[in-house]
């Protein structure tokens, strides 16, 4: 939401906004929600930054979080300077573009340990480490057409 006083304050900063497939989100959110959206007051407040007026508690998870979703994404991704990347496009050869393009300059141990986490579900814990499956199809096939719906009508009509 303050992105744009970001970019005026650091104008020479550049900024990537990694953008992943809304259904996915919204899917990931349902099935294991950040603490800000379990706590309602916490969870009204982002919304209300977000620009969206409505009593987010009233409604529908699929619905109040495809609404913060979708203002977030409609706030980062027409942003100037901001460089926007698919989740699905990340590889340890667009993760070497990013370090050029970010002035970083990783030894080749560093290059290794990335790519070895690339390879590995981030959201697993340390102890049960699953291998990171690009589950594009699988995981749309599980969206009920309810999460279907609130997809396409607050975040599919911005991204």
């Amino acid at each position: 939401m303050y992105l744009p006083l970001v970019h005026l304050l650091f104008p020479e900063t550049p900024i990537l906004f990694i953008r992943r497939d809304p259904t996915e989100v919204l899917l990931s959110n349902l099935e294991r929600p950040p603490a800000w959206l379990l706590h309602q007051p916490a969870m009204q407040e982002i919304a209300t930054l977000c620009g969206i007026n409505d009593n987010v508690a009233i409604m529908c998870r699929e619905e109040a979080y495809a609404r913060i979703v979708g203002r977030l994404y409609h706030t980062v991704l027409p942003q100037t300077g901001v460089m926007t990347l698919d989740y699905s496009e990340i590889t340890v050869d667009v993760l070497t573009k990013l370090f050029t393009h970010f002035a970083i300059n990783p030894t080749m141990h560093e290059m290794k340990t990335a790519e070895n986490a690339f390879s590995y579900d981030a959201k697993t814990p340390l102890n049960d480490r699953r291998l990171f499956e690009k589950g594009h199809g699988a995981k749309q096939r599980l969206a009920s057409a309810l999460v279907v719906d609130m997809v396409d009508k607050w975040i599919k009509t911005v991204s």
